[in-house]
C-alpha cells in the first residue's frame, strides 16, 4: 500500500474484523495473510502502521494458538526483535508482549512432551481486564 493515511485507516478496520472469531478465520484463509502483515512490521517510516499490525498479531495470537506456529514460519521473530529495540514507545511493548507469548507457547510445547500436568493456558486475558488491556496495548502472558 502506497498511502500511509490509507493504510493505517484499512488496517484499523482489520484490528476490528480480528475481534471476532469470524474474522480470524477469515484472515487465517488468505495464504499471503501473515507474511503480509509481518511484511508491515518493517514500515520502518510508518510506525502508526506498526502499532496497528503489532496490535492486530497480538490480538490473533491471543485468541487463535494455532496461527503462532504459522506467525513463526513466516518470520515474525526477526521482525518484532528488531521492534523491540528500534520500535516506538508503543511498538516496543507490542513487540515484546508478543514475543513472551510466543515463548510462552514454546515452553509449553517443550514441557509439554515430557507430561507435564498443567490444565490451565499459560499465556491469556484476565477476563475482567481483557477490553481496556488491549485498548491500552497490554497484554498478559
Amino acid at each position: 500500500l502506497g498511502d500511509v493515511d490509507a493504510s493505517e485507516r484499512i488496517l484499523s478496520i482489520l484490528s476490528n474484523v480480528v475481534s471476532v472469531a469470524e474474522g480470524r478465520k477469515a484472515i487465517r484463509i488468505v495464504p499471503d495473510a501473515f507474511p503480509t502483515l509481518i511484511d508491515v512490521l518493517n514500515w520502518t517510516d510508518s510506525p502508526g502502521c506498526q502499532e496497528i499490525v503489532l496490535y492486530i498479531l497480538m490480538v490473533i495470537i491471543h485468541k487463535s494458538y494455532g496461527d503462532r506456529l504459522v506467525m513463526i514460519e513466516a518470520g515474525i521473530a526477526s521482525s518484532l526483535l528488531e521492534l523491540t529495540l528500534l520500535g516506538s514507545t508503543l511498538a516496543q511493548k507490542r513487540a515484546s508482549r508478543i514475543l513472551e507469548c510466543l515463548r510462552v507457547e514454546k515452553g509449553k510445547q517443550v514441557s509439554g512432551g515430557l507430561g507435564s500436568g498443567l490444565s490451565a493456558p499459560l499465556c491469556g486475558p484476565s477476563p475482567t481486564h481483557q477490553t481496556e488491556e488491549l485498548l491500552e496495548g497490554r497484554m498478559i502472558c
